[in-house]
């Protein structure tokens, strides 16, 4: 990826690391929330709330930097890479919204 090339190794492999760790992070906070039972529901609606937050931040950041430079590029096979991380971010959304639906004092 040639815009890749255009910013230090250091802030690209701190970026990279970044990145892979919230993602981690979220995947943490989703096991908590499966984890917790009706009597969670003060727990699970804090856990929800923070995810449904540092998700959505991180996904603005992401479409903003990453993705409008991917976006960019003239190999195709990397464009589809963004655009399949664009639709598995909208997926996610869905998928809060649905939680929210569903409510914290649901199994």
């Amino acid at each position: 990826m040639r815009w890749l090339a255009t910013l230090p190794r250091g802030i690209w492999m701190n970026l990279e690391e970044r990145i892979v760790a919230e993602h981690n992070e979220y995947r943490k906070m989703l096991e908590k929330l499966t984890q917790t039972g009706i009597e969670d529901a003060d727990l699970r609606m804090e856990v929800y709330a923070d995810l449904s937050m540092r998700v959505e931040a991180h996904e603005r950041a992401e479409a903003q930097t990453l993705h409008a430079a991917i976006m960019k590029e003239e190999d195709v096979r990397i464009r589809e890479i963004a655009m399949e991380s664009l639709e598995q971010e909208r997926i996610i959304r869905l998928l809060l919204v649905e939680l929210r639906k569903i409510g914290v004092d649901n199994e």
